[in-house]
């Protein structure tokens, strides 16, 4: 799973509590944070400490797609997600795209 930053961070941390929370190990999480404000950045690294999952900080905006091709570059795993740092997911959600890719 690879986060990357959109327009905004209002709801940046929020979404990641909820991504943390329904995307059980071990399955990797890399999160592109890309010139994030001081209080949001604490709060990813924060998170990251206690969930063991990788941070990739830039200091400058990144679009979307670089942003993508960063997180892109940190992953090993067969299949990869991304999703926006606005997103909030419920549980199974990583469970059903992978059943989903699967039977393709």
């Amino acid at each position: 799973v690879v986060v990357v930053p959109r327009e905004r961070f209002s709801e940046a941390a929020a979404s990641l509590a909820s991504i943390v929370r329904h995307t059980a190990p071990p399955d990797q999480l890399v999160y592109v944070d890309g010139a994030s404000p001081a209080p949001v950045r604490r709060a990813f690294r924060a998170s990251a400490a206690r969930s063991g999952f990788r941070v990739l900080r830039q200091d400058r905006y990144l679009s979307p797609n670089a942003a993508r091709n960063l997180g892109l570059a940190a992953v090993a795993t067969p299949y990869v997600v991304f999703v926006d740092n606005d997103l909030y997911v419920r549980p199974g959600w990583l469970d059903a795209l992978v059943r989903c890719a699967e039977q393709s």
